[in-house]
């Protein structure tokens, strides 16, 4: 785990599913007062497909404009070497696979009890779930190393990774709330 400097005004947030992306950048926004974008919420439709690579990388790029921000989410490949770009700080959020796939099915039983706005109606959590393990296992194998790589080469911003709970309060309790605009 590296700890960058203490504030940065546009950060990116990445990692496995349910590896806490969501959770750890709304406590970082509030802490800092600096607004989050969650990539799932552009992302996904409401039927659950997906927007358009263009159509994606249009509505960043005004997220992107913005002075401050931290942008939580993976998405397309080309919107994360984009977001990489112009960040101040990376953050990978590296958790076992072992925790992420926990972590689902826990949110799926939730979610059982209480509507999900971002799923269907009627949609089959069993396919859901097996979906998520194939894409916690393909992310840990095959897209973090390649973000790694790419957060290496990003000697501009900031970097990093966040491994278990512990690592995460530690850099949560660290950052100082921005004072002034």
């Amino acid at each position: 785990m590296k700890f960058g400097k203490n504030m940065a005004n546009k950060t990116t947030v990445i990692g496995n599913i349910s590896s806490g992306k969501s959770t750890f950048s709304k406590k970082l926004a509030e802490k800092l007062g600096i607004e989050v974008f969650y990539l799932d919420l552009l992302l996904v439709k409401k039927d659950f497909t997906a927007i358009s690579e263009d159509e994606f990388l249009t509505a960043q790029r005004k997220m992107i404009e913005k002075p401050k921000w931290i942008i939580e989410g993976v998405a397309y490949w080309s919107s994360v070497v984009e977001r990489f770009k112009e960040a101040e700080e990376i953050i990978l959020m590296d958790l076992p696979v072992e925790t992420c796939i926990r972590r689902y099915h826990e949110r799926m039983v939730a979610q059982q009890k209480e509507k999900n706005q971002f799923i269907s109606e009627g949609c089959d959590y069993s396919k859901m779930i097996k979906q998520a393990e194939i894409g916690i296992e393909w992310f840990d194998r095959e897209l973090k190393p390649k973000v790694i790589k790419l957060m290496n080469e990003s000697r501009h911003a900031a970097r990093t990774i966040l491994r278990n709970e512990i690592e995460i309060e530690e850099y949560l309790n660290r950052k100082r709330p921005q004072i002034g605009f």
